[in-house]
């Protein structure tokens, strides 16, 4: 194999398991024990002996795929019951609770209101206001990728005012996707390589360092803030 694809081969390896790590080591929380990574797939058992398979970005039980995030968020919030000896049964029972209150959370306003569109659509626009700073650009991303951008910066790439993103942000609620909404602090910025492509996007002309740069809360989080706000 040639040089240059090993090295690539190598970091790309590299970035996936420091991806996965975090779902690795909360599964053997709760007794899931991981055999050795080949490619991008690492198998463990339960402590009952039953498989269980991270390919990539997705667990695997019982030919049932859930995004690694998804999982991550139902352990971290109690959803997935069984302790330190967590069972198949107890992982995908978990995520069918996770899954249906993900969907009561995107119906919450059409459950009370009879204009649902219309509502969904004013608390979209109030949540675009609220976030749109003038100081600030936005990037839409992958909830894969976040870390490494936290952590390392975000290589070049086309930045937009959060009022243009918007379409964007419905294709890809639409798709059901969780995107991540990065914030970048232009004050934090090199003046001169920062250019107006077109109206409302913008290029920078070298890597985003990841000091000016913040997660912004989903949409869907700030719907669960708002339901927090009229249930006090």
């Amino acid at each position: 194999m040639d040089k240059k694809v090993r090295k690539s081969t190598g970091k790309r390896e590299k970035a996936e398991a420091e991806r996965q790590a975090p779902l690795l080591s909360a599964f053997e929380g709760v007794g899931v024990r991981w055999g050795a990574r080949k490619g991008g797939t690492v198998t463990g058992l339960t402590v009952h002996g039953e498989v269980i398979s991270l390919e990539k970005n997705d667990i695997v039980v019982r030919n049932r795929r859930f995004p690694v995030y998804q999982v991550l968020e139902a352990l971290d919030q109690g959803v997935i019951r069984g302790g330190t000896g967590v069972r198949v049964d107890d992982i995908i029972e978990g995520m069918d609770r996770y899954l249906e209150y993900q969907g009561r959370q995107g119906e919450y306003w059409k459950s009370t209101n009879p204009g649902a569109g219309n509502v969904i659509r004013d608390i979209h626009r109030k949540y675009i206001e609220q976030m749109d700073k003038p100081y600030a650009l936005y990037y839409i991303t992958s909830r894969d990728t976040l870390e490494d951008v936290l952590r390392g910066g975000l290589a070049k790439t086309k930045l937009g005012k959060f009022e243009v993103l918007d379409r964007t942000l419905a294709e890809v609620t639409r798709r059901k996707e969780k995107p991540v909404i990065l914030e970048i602090d232009s004050r934090k910025l090199k003046p001169y390589l920062l250019k107006e492509e077109r109206e409302g996007f913008y290029s920078y002309g070298e890597a985003i360092p990841s000091k000016a740069i913040t997660e912004l809360p989903s949409f869907d989080e700030y719907i669960v803030e708002k339901q927090k706000e009229e249930s006090i």
